[in-house]
């Protein structure tokens, strides 16, 4: 049986009794013990169930004394039909069964002027243990226990209940989250002898989210799903996912669902780390950042705990901390979003994954090529080629090369020719902005001759802009270089490079020497050990120019070749 039909159905039994009772109903924070009550209490008081005439809500939160407490069950009593009601001055009075014009003004009012003028006030606390009198035949829910003022001791509270149950027929229900009163001894000493009924309350994180998630959303299973997997039982943090998610939801109108569903899989994640951080098995936000898509090109080995949390996050379907998940990580911290930043990043996301798809539709077809044998070769070349036409603003080289490969493997030459012309027509732009060069042909050396030569054409029609020590700096400072960075220093004279090192001004200037000095030692490429050796030259002739200058380069094996220097 559902635990909280269970609870129900033995409250129903106990409450109906005459005999005056207290009842414990005891949970973890944000399960739903007070949205559980006031429903029940409300719904079973207008059917008549209880005995008791009146009733009275009163949280304990911040309460500090008796006195206060006193006050607050006589300020809060209603008839027991409008239990669950908004307390009003009207109710007020019918649950006195005094007639309006014996009270005059709101009553409110009426307690508030006792307590402020001269003399009377000497009187209010006498006059609220007299008002307390009328307290009796009545149902009382004392709600936060845990968080009673610091000078109201818990058992003040249990003998009140105690008094008012054998004293004034009243029914006592306490609603309170157990644990956050371990370190209290008076309710484990006194509860026994005050306390007739505990009932613990627990909810599934199904039942959880089924009250604090609206059902409005379009991502309401998948939200289901990532709240059960991160075990989110708190019906105040499921609200504010729910309003998150309605936030980005309409960040992210004109947005594919699958671009939304996406980035909300971050988001019951992240209220997690922030709004349940007392569950050990999820990760803390320091280590989510850490977690970068390069960071497992690490050589540090992870630990047991670490091996732990990755294996929770894998399972739960999440992959790497990015700049979106940040945005979102400061929205579900401070409660309002910074949308144009998100769906400046969504945009960019959008349109990565609109090249996906159309990528899809051509890795599609070659799945198809792959899983028969039989196939008509009219209709398969036919959508072939559609598919690549339609979708060549997203395709690469590769691609197109293996189209290629295929048309001439059927003597479609003209078909992969006009393949060939379309994607360097269509995607030229892209190939002067790319680094595709001939060591990319070289290592791949099947690839289609027409194919390179026609980007090779496009490639050379593009104007070098780049300045000398850009490119000594990127030979200096990486290990990859292209037939492009060679190319443009083999076109150097020995000139330029007596002036390039006669003028640059660089924390690297040494860094350059050295590097560029290392080309006089290739065996395996001609074009670099002669840039190496004009660079030298031109050092050689630096010598002389200064003492200072001498040093450095002596230092580094320039030395004049003529033996009188």
């Amino acid at each position: 049986m559902n635990q909280i039909k269970y609870i129900s159905d033995v409250l129903a039994i106990v409450l109906a009794d005459h005999a005056s009772k207290v009842i414990a109903l005891s949970g973890d924070w944000g399960v739903g013990k007070t949205f559980f009550w006031n429903e029940y209490i409300k719904k079973n008081a207008k059917n008549n169930l209880f005995s008791q005439k009146k009733y009275s809500y009163v949280s304990l939160f911040g309460i500090n004394n008796l006195n206060d407490l006193r006050q607050a069950i006589f300020e809060n009593t209603v008839p027991i039909e409008k239990a669950g009601e908004r307390v009003t001055f009207k109710g007020f009075v019918e649950s006195l069964n005094l007639p309006l014009s014996e009270l005059g003004g709101g009553w409110r009012s009426w307690c508030s002027f006792i307590t402020r003028a001269p003399v009377v006030k000497d009187y209010a606390a006498v006059a609220f243990q007299a008002l307390h009198l009328t307290v009796q035949n009545t149902m009382i829910c004392f709600d936060d226990l845990e968080r009673k003022g610091k000078d109201l001791r818990i058992r003040d509270v249990l003998g009140l209940a105690s008094e008012l149950k054998e004293r004034r027929d009243c029914q006592i229900v306490f609603v309170f989250n157990r644990d956050e009163l371990k370190d209290d001894d008076d309710y484990e000493r006194f509860r026994e002898k005050v306390v007739d009924y505990e009932y613990h309350f627990e909810r599934t994180t199904k039942e959880v989210f089924e009250i604090g998630f609206s059902k409005k959303s379009i991502l309401y299973d998948f939200y289901q799903d990532r709240v059960d997997r991160v075990k989110l039982k708190n019906i105040r943090v499921i609200n504010k996912l729910s309003h998150f998610d309605g936030v980005l939801s309409e960040i992210c109108v004109g947005l594919s669902d699958d671009v939304y569903k996406e980035v909300a899989g971050s988001l019951p994640l992240l209220v997690a780390v922030n709004y349940a951080s007392d569950n050990k098995n999820i990760p803390d936000l320091d280590f989510l950042r850490k977690r970068t898509k390069w960071s497992y090109l690490g050589d540090n080995e992870p630990s047991e705990k670490e091996k732990k949390l990755d294996d929770f996050l894998d399972n739960y379907g999440w992959s790497h901390f990015d700049e979106l998940d940040e945005l979102l990580n400061d929205m579900v911290i401070k409660g309002y979003a910074q949308s144009n930043k998100i769906r400046e990043l969504l945009d960019e996301r959008q349109e990565m994954y609109d090249k996906g798809v159309r990528k899809q539709v051509v890795s599609d077809l070659w799945t198809r090529y792959r899983s028969s044998l039989v196939e008509d070769e009219n209709v398969f070349v036919g959508d072939m080629i559609k598919a690549y036409e339609t979708n060549m603003e997203v395709l690469n080289p590769g691609d197109i090369n293996s189209l290629t490969w295929l048309l001439r493997g059927l003597d479609r030459d003209a078909d992969a020719d006009k393949i060939i012309d379309l994607f360097l027509d269509m995607r030229s732009d892209w190939i002067r902005d790319s680094d595709i060069d001939d060591i990319t042909f070289t290592i791949n050396n099947d690839f289609d001759p027409r194919l390179i030569g026609g980007i090779r054409e496009i490639k050379s029609s593009v104007s070098d802009s780049r300045t000398l020590e850009e490119v000594i700096h990127k030979f200096a400072t990486s290990d990859g270089y292209n037939k492009e960075d060679v190319d443009y220093l083999v076109d150097i004279t020995e000139d330029q490079f007596f002036e390039f090192f006669n003028s640059v001004n660089d924390d690297n200037a040494l860094r350059y020497v050295k590097r560029i000095l290392e080309f006089c030692q290739y065996n395996d490429g001609e074009d670099l050990k002669m840039v190496g050796i004009k660079a030298k030259k031109s050092l050689q002739r630096m010598l002389g120019q200064s003492k200072l200058t001498d040093i450095k380069l002596k230092a580094m094996g320039i030395v004049s070749d003529n033996p009188d220097d």
